[in-house]
């Protein structure tokens, strides 16, 4: 079917991907996954009830229920954290990748450009700033860190400095002197 439409390899194996690409486009499922950034992977469904049987309570005024029911959060927290970094360990142990572990599927979108356009594009996105000449600037900065500032401690600046600082106080006024 589709080695008549084609006329060399290359544009047979453009057309046999499209396909099935389309196929898996028509007949697989897309699910959308959003992930937020404060949503921690340690943080199972039974840490959530218990911190929200535990809000309950403060709101309720169970003192002595809150404290019980916050100890219990501290200790399925510490050991949701242990359980996930022996998962991530593991996993990278055995050569899984993060994005495999998380059972995330990245797709990334070329907007339809073949390969030779998207590496001529990341080639002109990666090589913009060959063209401009940085030499004077370059130099610039050569000679200004190149260039030692006088700086000149004497014993009576340095007594007078200290003299004005008080034992118990914070030595602040010290290091903001000596950094001008």
């Amino acid at each position: 079917m589709f080695r008549e439409s084609c006329s060399d390899l290359d544009e047979l194996t453009e057309t046999i991907t499209a396909y099935i690409n389309f196929c898996e486009d028509s007949f697989i499922p897309k699910k959308t996954i959003h992930i937020f950034p404060n949503k921690k992977p340690w943080v199972s469904k039974s840490l959530k009830n218990t911190i929200n049987l535990r809000n309950i309570s403060f709101i309720q005024g169970g003192i002595s229920r809150s404290r019980e029911l916050q100890k219990q959060v501290k200790r399925e927290l510490k050991i949701a954290k242990v359980s996930y970094k022996d998962k991530v360990q593991s996993q990278l142990r055995s050569g899984k990748s993060i994005m495999g572990m998380n059972k995330k599927k990245c797709s990334i979108s070329f907007s339809g450009k073949s390969s030779s356009e998207l590496a001529n594009d990341l080639n002109v996105f990666y090589n913009r700033f060959n063209i401009y000449d940085f030499s004077h600037e370059l130099s610039i900065v050569k000679d200004a860190s190149s260039q030692k500032p006088d700086i000149h401690v004497d014993s009576d600046s340095v007594l007078k400095l200290f003299k004005g600082v008080k034992e118990r106080k914070s030595p602040a006024r010290i290091t903001s002197a000596a950094a001008f």
